[in-house]
């Protein structure tokens, strides 16, 4: 999609700066609905190369948030103070 460029106006006439911000809030209302129409374009694509809703992955990750990754691993509730001091018991050894 090519890119529209906008003049930037050396003129201190309000009319012709008014006039300037309003054909580039049109412009910029018809790239919007340009790439609006795009997303939901590809968001169908997605849809049938993965033959699922886009909504059901969502909901899955939402499900999975805070599972997996991170247990075990000392992001835990209170565990961590005590890593904070290991750090700093471990920069204090190497000075």
């Amino acid at each position: 999609m090519p890119r529209t460029k906008y003049h930037d106006s050396d003129s201190d006439d309000p009319l012709e700066l008014k006039e300037t911000v309003i054909q580039t809030m049109i412009d910029l209302q018809s790239q919007v609905a340009l790439l609006t129409e795009r997303v939901s374009s590809l968001e169908s694509q997605l849809i049938q190369a993965l033959g699922v809703d886009i909504e059901v992955i969502e909901e899955a990750k939402v499900k999975s948030k805070g599972k997996g990754k991170g247990k075990g691993k000392g992001k835990g509730k209170g565990k961590g103070k005590s890593k904070s001091k290991s750090k700093e018991k471990k920069s204090k050894h190497r000075s």
